[in-house]
């Protein structure tokens, strides 16, 4: 947790990314086994990555990001009943997802690891695309200390290094590397452990194979088409920035090279080599390509019915000279209406599992003929919207109980009890709660206050059980408040948050710092708390000492012990002198 009002201590090293790419950075910090927090500043966001001895270990992107949830969902981690039995839970305040998956024992400690990685993974990539942008480096400070659950997951750079690079680097940015390497031939030693370290495709892993067997120059790897122009010219800028190939003199003939070898043990035996072709190819013939697996839909995070779930629309009242009749017809559609929104698909139908297809068919043309918009009696065009939602719900449940995937995930989801449009509309609106929230944290990032109080409120609209995201509103409040404004009304929203999230570290943390701006002495209580929450939070423990100093100074007894937890004096207090000479050398230039 950092005080937005707080100095930043001065940056070991800065720079920015037209003259040292974020790619060169990342190798440079898992060169030298750095530990220490790296700042990146471009057009009014902060983006923050916190290494461990050079590897990544927390990423902070100022850009609403996919929930960890739906990242273990698509990693096939948790099941669909997990995910939504999680995102109920984290509706109602319970705490991180991650966290509660394991509560639940719908996940174990290394599927959450594994979440984790993939997660920021994602995270580091996003940060790629950023062009233009200066950057701060604070050795041996986390800036991220106080950012998601207790966890540091640390990951290998290469494998982001690669994907980063062809998901952003353009041209532009390849160019001042490959330039330096026109007309010299790479070669990958054998003891190169490339496959280790980068996530290649089969593409890749030929490429590597030639290079291992002769030195090739950059222009005869992307004359054999082996992969995109685009791809070797990445993969070659990877090889390079990374020393894991290494640059000779091209020769002037072209010799024909050996087959790729075999992938792996049980690939099949190696084809002699090919004879060069006609336009003076030196490597093989490209093999096929992998064939693309198709994307997993998660039953609860995407619905059977594209798009969202609509709301039962309002019914207007009754227009004068309505007739008896029309009343009794009117009653009766919104009364299907009201009905129909807590039915499953087959009580909608009218249909039971074990129906076949002729049946379901049956029922739902015998419904259509009552239900279709076009049945709609003169004189009731006013509950036209509620006619055609009651007919989407039968046409809806139809489409999907006769399509077997969908099927399938439905039942998923009638198992786990959310199969009606009233439950998935719950999902929807909890899962759009969640975006709000993490909309409203990039804009207080970025000092948009207005926009962050707006998407906070729209967050507790949609979820009122949020504890995290009430509290962040009394937090974004209290940063726009003028410090002689009385904060009583913020006070009351952080309390109501504090009850519905009482281990919220950083609920404690916001009550202490509207407590201090009214002097009252409570507020050393809730910097305790969030301190013992989590003892890496050096905001609340540099508070706690503060008022331990201060107490002792008027008490007369500057000796008197401290009660903060052991070590967390020195680690507040770190920070402010962390220059050191010549730590960047030649890479980061003092600025």
């Amino acid at each position: 947790m950092t005080d937005a009002t707080a100095p930043k201590p001065k940056p070991t090293a800065s720079g920015s990314f037209d003259k040292t790419p974020l790619a060169n950075v990342l190798v440079y910090m898992h060169d030298r086994k750095l530990s220490g927090t790296v700042e990146v500043e471009s057009e009014g966001r902060t983006d923050q990555i916190y290494f461990q001895q050079g590897f990544p270990a927390r990423v902070r992107v100022d850009e609403p990001t996919e929930p960890l949830g739906r990242v273990l969902l698509e990693m096939n981690l948790i099941t669909d009943e997990a995910f939504t039995k999680s995102l109920m839970a984290l509706g109602g305040g319970k705490g991180l997802q991650g966290r509660i998956l394991i509560e639940q024992g719908a996940l174990d400690l290394p599927g959450l690891v594994k979440g984790l990685r993939e997660q920021l993974r994602r995270k580091l990539v996003k940060v790629f695309a950023i062009k233009d942008a200066r950057y701060a480096y604070y050795d041996e400070l986390n800036l991220l200390q106080a950012y998601g659950g207790g966890e540091s997951i640390r990951v290998d750079p290469y494998p982001i290094l690669l994907s980063g690079v062809r998901y952003a680097y353009q041209e532009d940015r390849l160019a001042p590397v490959l330039a330096r390497i026109e007309g010299q031939a790479l070669r990958v030693p054998e003891a190169a452990k490339v496959e280790e370290r980068f996530d290649l495709r089969e593409e890749d892993r030929t490429i590597v194979a030639c290079l291992r067997a002769q030195p090739l120059t950059l222009d005869a790897i992307v004359a054999a088409k082996i992969a995109s122009d685009r791809d070797v010219r990445t993969l070659a800028y990877c090889l390079v920035l990374t020393r894991l190939a290494e640059l000779s003199r091209a020769t002037q003939a072209a010799v024909a090279l050996p087959a790729a070898p075999p992938a792996g043990p049980d690939a099949a035996p190696v084809p002699p080599p090919a004879a060069p072709s006609a336009r003076g190819s030196v490597l093989p013939p490209p093999p096929p390509p992998p064939k693309a697996k198709p994307p997993r839909i998660p039953s609860a995070a995407r619905l059977p019915a594209q798009g969202k779930r609509a709301s039962r629309p309002d019914v207007p009242a009754a227009p004068p000279g309505t007739s008896p009749e029309q009343i009794a017809t009117r009653e009766e559609i919104v009364k299907r209406a009201e009905e129909i929104d807590s039915e499953d698909y087959f009580i909608m139908l009218g249909a039971t599992r074990e129906d076949s297809e002729d049946d379901l068919r049956a029922r739902y043309f015998a419904l259509a003929k009552k239900w279709h918009p076009d049945r709609l009696h003169a004189g009731l065009e006013e509950l036209r919207p509620t006619f055609e939602y009651i007919f989407a719900n039968l046409t809806e449940a139809y489409g999907t109980l006769t399509d077997l995937q969908k099927r399938q995930r439905y039942l998923e989801m009638v198992r786990e009890g959310t199969g009606t449009p009233a439950d998935q509309r719950k999902i929807q609106t909890i899962l759009d709660a969640a975006m709000n929230a993490q909309k409203a944290e990039v804009c207080l990032r970025r000092k948009n206050y207005e926009e962050a109080e707006q998407y906070c409120r729209l967050a507790i609209e949609g979820n009122p059980d949020d504890g995290e995201a009430q509290g962040l509103l009394g937090w974004i409040l209290l940063t726009r408040r003028e410090t002689d404004l009385p904060v009583q009304d913020i006070l009351a929203i952080l309390k109501k948050a504090v009850e519905l999230s009482p281990q919220s570290e950083r609920i404690n943390f916001y009550i202490g710092m509207t407590l201090k701006r009214t002097g009252e002495s409570a507020a050393v209580t809730y910097f305790r708390r969030a301190a013992e929450i989590n003892p890496r939070n050096f905001d609340a423990l540099r508070e706690v000492r503060l008022f331990e100093m201060r107490r002792d100074q008027k008490a007369g007894a500057p000796g008197k012990r401290s009660t903060i937890p052991p070590g967390g004096a020195a680690r507040a207090a770190k920070g402010d002198d962390q220059e050191k000479k010549g730590l960047f050398g030649k890479l980061f230039g003092k600025k």
